[in-house]
């Protein structure tokens, strides 16, 4: 058991397996696996590749509806015979089934559902063999290593298997017992994992750094910073990204209550209403695939009454069509496209960074109780209002 902080960067691991989820994925449901053997060790796709291959010979496919990857966390990870090992458990959510070659369901739900999958990632811990991979080349034609979205050599067209020095997939599951081999068991206590991360970030620097911002919105952040010594907007960047992938999961569901505790009263009766419209149509667009790319402070404000934050999203995403009586698919492709959302946050001028409150935790900022929050914005328990920006950032607009 590593107690310690692991020897490599938690966050881009977790980008690494939420993009190595999103092929795996698309592989399944389009039978064609080899766009995934980049992210995969040789017997892993060799797994894939023979179930999927299964799945084609009795006529069934794999479908997914509103697809995202709403959490990766890091549980355990090792060091030994020349390879880095980690554990990570994936938060997943959306719609997942199998259909056969009429369309009729033949396993899972059509309906929006959340699971959990435990994934283990391995690449070498040899320095030499990370650094000659800052220059990687195709093993097939030696040409500057360039993989398309099919896998393959952008040069002589081989399929390019992932190499050792990148995180590769070597084991899924939807629960992992003893994922290592006997002796070494790698899982790490919560406490544990957040103090590792927590060091690993100290040493990384400022929280900030690496937040893009785009021209125009320093002096408004200076600004808020000037009133609040402890904001960072790089700690606002998390809180954007999630309520970008919960108010995805609110939309797919035709559940605005979701994105209720939130969303300021304005975008929740937006959301109502969008809702409402889809439901009176029969059918509902909803993104699948979907991937965040990167997220951009696009502008900042700050007055005596108010203090306003603007993201853009960056995503990727194919569109589907969902007809809502049947719940097959009528329209969209499979198509991975990019686009951009804006997300406007706000909160009161008065209302200071609180480091000990964790804004996900789930309870009323007001009293402490469960948090519950009515159509009108206030808490269920004591009758506060908190989706005014009173106590924290909320979702005020999104475009």
């Amino acid at each position: 058991m590593r107690s310690g902080p692991p020897p490599f960067d938690p966050a881009a691991l977790a980008a690494v397996a939420r993009d190595a989820y999103l092929k795996v994925a698309r592989a399944a449901v389009e039978q064609r696996p080899d766009p995934a053997r980049q992210v995969m060790t040789d017997t892993c796709w060799e797994q894939l590749r023979q179930r999927v291959g299964a799945m084609g010979l009795d006529g069934a496919s794999q479908r997914y509806d509103g697809l995202i990857v709403s959490a990766v966390n890091l549980l355990g990870w090792d060091e030994s015979g020349g390879m880095h090992r980690a554990l990570l458990r994936l938060t997943l959510a959306g719609a997942r089934y199998t259909v056969d070659a009429g369309g009729r369901l033949l396993s899972g739900s059509r309906g929006g559902d959340q699971w959990v999958e435990d994934w283990r990632l391995v690449r070498s811990s040899d320095p030499a063999v990370l650094a000659a991979a800052a220059n990687p080349r195709c093993p097939a034609c030696g040409a500057p290593l360039r993989v398309d979205a099919e896998g393959l050599c952008a040069y002589c067209r081989a399929v390019v298997p992932g190499a050792k020095s990148d995180w590769l997939v070597d084991g899924m599951a939807e629960a992992v017992d003893d994922p290592f081999s006997a002796g070494q068991q790698l899982a790490i206590s919560q406490d544990a994992m957040r103090t590792a991360i927590a060091a690993a970030a100290a040493e990384a620097g400022p929280p900030d750094v690496g937040v893009p911002v785009q021209a125009g919105a320093s002096a408004a952040l200076a600004a808020i910073a000037a009133a609040d010594p402890a904001f960072k907007v790089g700690d606002v960047v998390p809180i954007a990204r999630q309520a970008f992938l919960d108010l995805d999961q609110s939309r797919v569901r035709l559940d605005p209550g979701l994105a209720r505790p939130f969303v300021g009263d304005e975008q929740y009766a937006r959301e109502v209403a969008l809702a409402a419209a889809a439901r009176q149509a029969g059918r509902h667009e909803v993104p699948a695939y979907l991937d965040i790319d990167s997220v951009e402070v696009a502008g900042a404000a700050a007055d005596g009454e108010a203090h306003r934050l603007v993201f853009e999203v960056h995503a990727r995403s194919a569109l589907h069509v969902v007809d809502l009586a049947t719940g097959g698919l009528v329209g969209g492709d499979d198509i991975i496209r990019p686009w951009v959302a804006t997300l406007t946050f706000v909160r009161a001028a008065g209302v200071r960074t609180d480091p000990y409150r964790d804004p996900e935790s789930g309870v009323c900022p007001a009293c402490g109780a469960g948090l519950e929050v009515r159509d009108d914005g206030a808490c269920a328990a004591c009758g506060s209002h908190v989706t005014g920006g009173e106590y924290g950032w909320i979702l005020s607009q999104v475009g």
